[in-house]
């Protein structure tokens, strides 16, 4: 699609929106660069989560130049500093996700919601609340996906996105949802604001 868009073939350039036309390709990539992509282990788990232009970025290391006016001092095609902590925040959401969805699950699992002579004798109020907590045990899973391959590219500098006024890295880019957002929101935008956001960018 990125080839599309670019010089690869023919496209108008004014039919394209800004997230076209900074990820588009001029040219398609070798078979090399293509597979490389396809199988990079960062993304293993949940596909690839950039554009391959950001994967080409990150081979190459011009990912890493320092934007004219940043503070930061760090020398051009280093890779930031601050990825240890960007690593080991969403690890440790991940693994504390499948923990909790483990632990909802050895209560309330599928057998057990399905089952009339368990679950259909209770009261309402009671059967709701089991199944807001299924339903926040499968969320798990995914958040132990999503916040493991971030982690995983954060260590690498793909996550690196880059700095803040104060010169500092920051990791978003292959954040792919907001834990709390999700489970806090009052409503269904909140929701999707803060869910499979690698898919949300791609969409809009």
């Amino acid at each position: 699609i990125n080839a599309e868009y670019g010089g690869a073939r023919e496209q108008d350039e004014s039919e394209l929106d800004s997230y076209q036309k900074k990820y588009r390709l001029a040219q398609l990539p070798g078979l090399l660069e293509f597979f490389g992509f396809v199988y990079c282990y960062l993304g293993f788990y949940t596909g690839p989560v950039v554009e391959f232009r950001e994967y080409d970025e990150l081979c190459d290391g011009s990912m890493f130049a320092v934007r004219a006016g940043s503070k930061s001092t760090r020398r051009a095609g280093q890779l930031p500093s601050g990825r240890l902590y960007a690593t080991l925040q969403p690890l440790l959401v991940a693994f504390g996700s499948i923990g909790f969805g483990m632990w909802i699950e050895s209560n309330y699992n599928r057998a057990y919601v399905t089952d009339p002579a368990q679950f259909g004798v209770r009261p309402l109020h009671e059967r709701a609340f089991i199944m807001w907590c299924f339903s926040v045990s499968l969320r798990m899973t995914y958040y132990f996906a999503w916040k493991l391959a971030e982690g995983a590219c954060n260590l690498s500098g793909l996550g690196y996105s880059g700095d803040d006024a104060d010169g500092n890295a920051q990791f978003e880019r292959c954040t792919n949802a907001h834990v709390w957002q999700v489970e806090s929101a009052m409503n269904v935008k909140t929701v999707t604001d803060g869910w499979n956001l690698g898919t949300d960018r791609w969409l809009k």
